[in-house]
């Protein structure tokens, strides 16, 4: 009876939660989803993006709040593939594609960014023009909490960014990097153990 009763509950909840999204939709369009992904259930984060754009793996665990920002019609560029992990208040600024590969870790509070714009400032016209390209995350990599990743970067297979990193340039697959800008401090555990599982 217990199971029944759960499993009409979950139902009405989940026709709710629908409903809510749909509604959201029509009158705020996107911008009304990313701001339900600052409160919904963890279980419907995924779904979520997938419906709205983004290709998404199996497998996943996200958390919410999950911030979001700089998407055009919808979430198609962001692919997170399978076995990932985004941790609370993660933001990701989805100018232009962020590419997460299978079995990453992102912590809490991590930013990824894809584009630089300075708005009205006389800066942007003469020394930092706008500027974006994307960001590929590649597998097995562990992303600390609070670190920052800038546009362009790319982040080497099963390689580790500490937490508070702010990583300016590519890291190699295999390194630890750490500090304000990353810099690589220590290379990890070679290939063969990792892949063949010891």
């Amino acid at each position: 009876m217990k199971r029944l009763l759960r499993k009409i509950v979950l139902k009405i909840y989940w026709l709710l939660f629908l409903s809510r999204a749909n509604f959201a939709y029509r009158i705020c369009g996107l911008e009304g989803i990313t701001r339900i992904f600052l409160s919904c259930n963890p279980e419907f984060v995924g779904w979520l993006l997938k419906r709205y754009g983004a290709k998404i793996g199996e497998k996943n665990d996200f958390n919410s709040p999950l911030l979001m920002h700089n998407f055009s019609s919808d979430y198609s560029n962001l692919i997170i593939s399978n076995r990932c992990h985004l941790g609370k208040g993660v933001f990701l600024d989805l100018h232009d594609k962020i590419t997460i590969e299978d079995e990453v870790t992102i912590s809490m509070r991590t930013t990824i960014l894809t584009h630089q714009d300075l708005g009205q400032s006389p800066l942007k016209k003469r020394i930092f023009p706008t500027q974006h390209s994307p960001v590929v995350i590649k597998q097995g990599a562990y992303i600390g909490a609070g670190a920052i990743i800038l546009q362009g970067v790319s982040i080497g297979k099963l390689s580790v960014v500490g937490a508070g990193a702010v990583v300016t340039k590519d890291v190699p697959d295999f390194s630890l990097v750490t500090g304000v800008p990353a810099k690589v401090v220590k290379t990890l555990i070679p290939t063969d153990s990792i892949t063949s599982g010891e």
